[in-house]
């Protein structure tokens, strides 16, 4: 069993796919709100760095929240 629990694929994809998309959506909000140039600045490319490695830490951390309660709830 994986982190998804008995899920069928297909599920597992949906929500992999929904992450990425909510991740890109939010950090683009956050970091690029207004495209100027062809290229990202430094601080643009900075601010979408810490986006990202801040909504994975978050992901995991809710994940192992999430896996305890399931544990603890079995």
């Amino acid at each position: 069993m994986n982190q998804f629990g008995n899920l069928p694929p297909q599920k597992i994809a949906k929500i992999n796919q929904d992450f990425m998309l909510g991740m890109q959506k939010n950090c683009l909000k956050k970091c690029i709100p207004e495209y100027k140039t062809a290229d990202l600045s430094n601080g643009e490319k900075n601010c979408v760095d810490r986006c990202v490695f801040k909504y994975y830490e978050a992901n995991e951390h809710l994940s192992k929240l999430f896996s305890q309660d399931k544990l603890a709830s079995a």
